[in-house]
């Protein structure tokens, strides 16, 4: 194959190649299948709009292979149909793709992939799907926040399901991929983590679970794509269901990689039960028809017997415009000024009439701060620096107050992979997430370990001194210059 720099202007010269628009005597030297590689190259890379999540996709195929039967496929939102190119795993190819552009893209693909049994049609997926059923469909959705009010007038009609404009798109989708399939067909979506428990799509949750038409849901890790920082789960959906969902944990897989061992491991829990969770539609019930594969440990203690749980309070922008006429004793501590393991200087001041009305809440040396209302976790400890200037958090942060237990071992155990992952899988909402006082103080804590909590307090110190000089040469760049 020719080598070819990856950088913009031979990605888009070789776009237009592709479209025919220009002529290059060294692209006309790639065959049709090294041509395709190099888009998918480029793609992959980011050069391109036209993107796929190829991680996803090979779980899903991988899925498709163990659970299916092979037959027609469709692929909901197509895109640049790297799907349909490489999934092998049905006897004709279906892809419904919105824009115009990437129809034409994917036909020429798929052409030089020399692929017989596919067609791409140009058609809005949610507007215009017909009485054909598809044995496999998959749908890698777009995640968005809202869209055209059409859709849920077009889905209330065309389905049962209680629609409502608030619910989210990603459940729209998923209602298009249970229509569309065969009795006996495998449907896969990739959905947002955050849809498996928020309160607006309960009503469609507990339809498709009472139906048995959620066959199991795989979390899976951070990172694993750039199109979105959104953490995801993959739903595998059938029409005739077992009376109970499969939850899988692939959360504790190396951040941003899905090895073919993790693949292989996932599918083995899914079709076999091998370290899956099993719950069945009444346990469904009793949990408020949450899909999250959250399970508390064997052994522990709760939290809330171990420490004490408060979250801040919000300080109105008139009660803080009133105050700053006087005179500064303390502050009030923001979401924004949360990092991980670390609490950088609060800026908002507070007088000493602030702080006294809410001494309750002033923070103290090795509280354990965490996220109570945000758009991602965050989890600090806070040492003399903060807790000597009088310091109260906002209401989007929750405190944990140790009583019975060493403060390290716990912030040791929630900064862990296991103990993020049961901290993620506890959030509830869509964009803003929410951890409640009560999931948190019902959270069982394994067996305290001294050794963890006296390393884990040797390396914050450390930590946090060098984030102080960070901080203070931070500051010092901004006063070198004198005018």
């Amino acid at each position: 194959m020719i080598e070819v720099e990856m950088n913009d202007e031979n990605a888009k010269y070789f776009l237009g190649w592709l479209q025919g628009k220009n002529q290059d005597a060294l692209f006309e030297q790639l065959t049709d299948q090294e041509a395709v590689c190099l888009f998918d190259d480029f793609a992959a890379r980011g050069f391109y709009e036209s993107s796929f999540f190829e991680q996803g996709e090979r779980l899903a195929a991988a899925l498709f292979k163990a659970l299916g039967n092979g037959g027609s496929v469709l692929d909901i939102g197509s895109g640049s149909g790297h799907f349909i190119r490489h999934a092998d795993i049905g006897s004709h190819y279906r892809g419904e793709e919105l824009s115009h552009d990437e129809v034409v893209l994917s036909r020429t693909l798929i052409e030089k992939s020399g692929i017989l049994n596919a067609e791409i049609v140009e058609v809005d997926a949610l507007l215009n799907f017909s009485d054909r059923r598809y044995d496999q469909i998959f749908c890698n959705m777009p995640f968005i926040g809202r869209i055209d009010k059409r859709y849920y007038q077009a889905l209330s009609k065309l389905s049962d399901y209680n629609i409502e404009t608030r619910s989210l798109p990603d459940w729209l989708f998923a209602i298009r991929v249970v229509e569309s399939l065969t009795e006996e067909g495998i449907g896969i979506a990739i959905m947002r983590l955050s849809s498996l428990n928020n309160i607006k799509d309960r009503a469609i949750r507990m339809k498709m679970i009472e139906k048995g038409y959620i066959h199991a849901v795989i979390e899976l890790p951070d990172s694993l794509t750039r199109l979105s920082s959104a953490a995801m789960a993959m739903v595998v959906f059938r029409k005739r269901g077992e009376g109970a969902v499969t939850f899988v944990d692939g959360l504790h897989g190396r951040e941003g990689k899905l090895t073919e061992e993790e693949i292989k491991r996932i599918v083995q829990a899914v079709t076999e039960k091998k370290g899956a969770i099993q719950r069945t539609i009444e346990e469904i019930r009793e949990l408020d028809y949450t899909l999250r594969a959250y399970r508390e440990p064997a052994e522990g203690v709760q939290l809330g017997r171990l420490a004490t749980l408060f979250r801040g309070r919000d300080i109105t922008k008139n009660e803080l415009a009133t105050d700053a006429e006087k005179e500064q004793k303390g502050y009030l501590l923001n979401l924004s000024e949360l990092q991980d393991a670390y609490i950088a200087q609060p800026k908002q001041p507070l007088s000493q009439d602030m702080i006294d009305n809410r001494h309750q809440l002033l923070l103290q040396t090795d509280d354990i701060l965490l996220t109570a209302r945000g758009s991602s976790l965050k989890v600090a400890m806070v040492d003399e620096r903060i807790s000597h200037q009088q310091v109260i958090p906002s209401s989007n942060i929750m405190v944990i107050r140790c009583h019975s237990v060493n403060p390290y071992y716990v912030f040791a155990y929630l900064n862990s992979t296991a103990g993020r992952s049961r901290l993620n899988q506890l959030q509830t909402g869509s964009s803003l997430l929410v951890l409640s006082l009560k999931n948190m103080q019902a959270f069982t804590l394994p067996p305290e370990d001294i050794d963890v909590a006296e390393e884990m307090e040797e390396t914050l110190r450390n930590y946090q001194q060098l984030m102080q000089q960070v901080e203070m040469h931070h500051q010092r760049l901004k006063s070198i210059y004198h005018v």
